[in-house]
């Protein structure tokens, strides 16, 4: 119990006996005098709410976390209570396991070795006589709560951690005890003390008596003794438990597990009941938003009893009435909200009963309803980080059921999901970049600001996706702390790892790879991009996909000059000068050509025009230390593997395109230069391989006569000339 800070305690050494005593219990210590109270803590504890005192600490608390949920929490963000295990909350009093090895052994029994095949129970454990019970009052339920909102942001979490099912009581007691009086008398003064804490809430509250003894069921003692252990604690003779202390306390604690199991199955039926006759008292045209919350609750208690299927329907309940409220500009933003929880629950429980496709079915009619429903009261990023939450929850949770057998086929598998979630994503970066730079939103945020300087007070909602204290200055700060490449670089590596199950879907996985370098690139992790990007290049100019191909080569040269790689560097160059789909700009095509010049007598290209100053520096850097410790600018680029500007063709000169054996004939090249400025030949060497055979392949170097000039657009001759020896024909491969 939080006290009051200005309360006082007397203490009996200062005092003495006699001098002041509690005027419930007649108790000397601790009396409290402040306000003419005259009450020992344990009563003022017992008796507070009945004198008006309230627990103000408490109260501050959940308005701070209120404050944090509305000014800090993303609307696209699932709150973990709706993901957890559903798990029935047992609080436990009286175990002290600090200084008990008896209560001690208890609390490792219950908790060890949680399996599948015990209770789905979460333990709470509450020690000692400081423990803090929330005292929790019975709300009528009123037209105005249902104008307020749909559900509110700590009801799951506070019936999943703060509001049991079942109160346990431990006490450490036998039959024989010779203080059994003033132990039963304690006994029935913390029983009473545990109910009027929890007035209201009727939790099932049962009593464990821990004894050293074994009884049987037919001691005349142990039965005349728990009768009159019942009567006084006004306890039902079934929650009162005997729990001995011997080498089978693993058993009796799994039996006690049960029995609680099934008191809190009684308690949540019995919540059940009493959310019914409310539904039932509702006029569906008038209280939408109370049936939505009447039916989400029963779905969600029906989730703790281990209900599935009476989950599901009440879920989809709540989700046919949500779709029937008018969404209005001020109500989209909670709709939308409480729509995705609901969906969420519904696919999951859809995917625990493997129905695949009513989920994927479900899943499809959420976004087509939601995907173009937006408020004043958010901005364009966040409907974006909305829809690609969506999708992310949805690819995990097709994701897990994968995992637990489910089958699926190259054209439904959950990495399209993680494909789509990682759109939104970029999207959404790109909206904030966009709303950030942009001079409205500039004036906008300064106008805001002013208005929260003159504002003293912000208004404190309690209900999910209700955003009154909401302004689009708090949220561009909120977004820029929002790490977007991260997110997305993990949604397209989960895309990669379901696609790569599926041969087929090769040009898939290599679209995904283009952008995951691109993202790469925005984290500064260029060594991976430049990798991403040469991975996929190689299959997407066979298949002749030139718009990816062209939108890759541009980051990948940036990281090719970045990291100091001639020989990418060189075949990235001479790719973006090709016509067809490389580099259009004029100037930006002569600066590359003169990049590749430079290179070839040992300067250190021009940086990229994207890179910043910081990358410039440490390029040239490396390019520098590259350069001085190179003992050759020769760079050998396969030409046959990429679209160069240079295009180099070769044949034999006879008429049927053959060599004589032991006869001179004339071996032609053909080059055609598309480059924007005319390159001067120094030497051809032309390599003939003889099948796989190394030891009879040779190199035919020739010098250039003249060193002519190569002009754009212009086809060169040039004819070497030898004598061929081997009776095998030979063939041409690469310059």
């Amino acid at each position: 119990m939080v006290l009051n800070n200005k309360l006082t305690y007397s203490h009996p050494r200062k005092y003495g006996p006699g001098s002041r005593k509690c005027r419930v219990c007649s108790s000397h210590h601790g009396v409290i005098r402040k306000y003419n109270l005259h009450m020992c803590r344990r009563c003022f504890r017992e008796y507070a709410a009945d004198i008006g005192f309230k627990k103000n600490v408490i109260v501050l608390f959940e308005m701070m976390a209120v404050q944090h949920f509305l000014h800090g929490m993303d609307i696209s963000e699932l709150p973990p209570e709706l993901s957890c295990p559903t798990l029935q909350l047992i609080v436990l009093l009286g175990l002290d396991v600090r200084n008990n090895l008896a209560h001690k052994n208890i609390w490792e029994a219950l908790m060890m070795n949680r399996r599948p095949d015990r209770p789905p129970l979460n333990f709470q454990l509450v020690s000692g006589d400081s423990h803090d019970l929330t005292m929790m009052r019975t709300k009528e339920p009123s037209q105005e709560a249902a104008v307020k909102g749909i559900l509110k942001i700590d009801w799951m979490a506070k019936h999943l951690h703060r509001v049991p099912a079942v109160l346990v009581l431990f006490v450490d007691l036998d039959w024989n005890s010779p203080f059994w009086n003033e132990k039963l008398s304690e006994c029935a003064s913390k029983i009473q003390s545990i109910r009027h804490s929890f007035y209201g809430r009727n939790p099932y509250l049962a009593l464990v008596l821990v004894q050293s003894l074994v009884t049987l069921p037919t001691d005349e003692l142990a039965t005349q003794k728990a009768a009159e252990l019942c009567s006084s604690c006004e306890l039902s003779s079934k929650l009162l438990f005997i729990l001995p202390q011997s080498e089978h306390l693993f058993g009796y604690v799994v039996r006690l597990e049960f029995a609680f199991y099934d008191l809190a199955q009684n308690y949540y039926q019995n919540e059940l009941k009493l959310l019914k006759s409310k539904k039932e008292a509702l006029s569906r045209t008038v209280s939408q938003r109370l049936y939505v919350r009447y039916s989400f609750k029963q779905g969600f208690f029906s989730e703790l009893r281990q209900d599935a299927h009476s989950a599901l329907k009440y879920y989809k309940q709540a989700y046919q009435m949500l779709l029937e409220i008018e969404p209005v500009d001020a109500a989209v933003t909670e709709l939308k909200v409480i729509g995705g929880y609901l969906t969420y629950k519904i696919c999951r429980l859809y995917f625990k009963h493997i129905a695949s496709s009513e989920s994927m079915s479900h899943f499809q009619k959420h976004i087509e309803y939601f995907r173009n429903k937006t408020s004043k009261l958010e901005a364009e990023f966040e409907h974006s980080a909305w829809l690609s939450k969506q999708y992310s929850f949805f690819a995990e949770l097709f994701d897990a059921a994968v995992q637990s057998g489910l089958t699926t086929s190259s054209a439904e598998h959950p990495g399209f999901y993680y494909q789509t979630a990682a759109d939104y994503m970029i999207r959404r970066q790109r909206e904030f970049e966009l709303s950030s730079k942009d001079g409205e939103n500039e004036t906008r945020r300064a106008e805001e600001a002013e208005e929260q300087i003159s504002t003293a007070t912000t208004t404190v909602v309690g209900y999910c996706g209700q955003r009154m204290g909401w302004s689009l200055s708090s949220a561009i700060d909120s977004e820029g702390r929002f790490d977007h490449s991260s997110v997305a670089v993990g949604l397209l590596c989960n895309a990669m790892a379901h696609f790569k199950n599926y041969p087929r879907s090769v040009r898939s996985r290599h679209c995904l790879l283009v952008r995951l370098g691109m993202q790469y690139v925005r984290q500064g992790r260029l060594e991976q991009a430049l990798q991403a990007f040469l991975q996929a290049l190689g299959p997407l100019r066979r298949a002749r996909w030139t718009s990816l191909v062209s939108a890759c080569l541009a980051p990948a040269l940036r990281c090719a000059h970045a990291l100091a790689r001639p020989k990418e560097y060189v075949a990235l160059v001479l790719e973006l000068l090709n016509v067809e789909y490389g580099v259009r700009e004029p100037a930006r095509r002569v600066q590359l050509q003169r990049n590749l010049l430079a290179l070839s007598s040992g300067a250190v290209p021009e940086p990229d025009e994207g890179a910043d100053r910081a990358e410039s520096d440490a390029a040239l850097m490396a390019w520098q230390r590259l350069l001085l410790d190179s003992t050759t600018t020769f760079v050998p680029v396969a030409a046959g593997d990429i679209n160069a500007g240079l295009t180099v063709t070769g044949g034999f000169c006879s008429p049927e395109g053959m060599a004589v054996v032991a006869a001179p004939t004339t071996f032609q090249l053909r080059l055609k230069s598309d480059l924007p400025e005319p390159l001067q030949l120094t030497k051809v060497s032309v390599q003939f391989v003889a099948g796989n055979d190394p030891a009879q392949s040779w190199t035919l170097d020739t010098p250039v006569e003249q060193r002519p000039l190569l002009q754009p657009n212009t086809t060169h001759l040039q004819r070497p000339s030898r004598s061929i020896l081997d009776s095998r024909r030979r063939k041409c491969t690469s310059l």
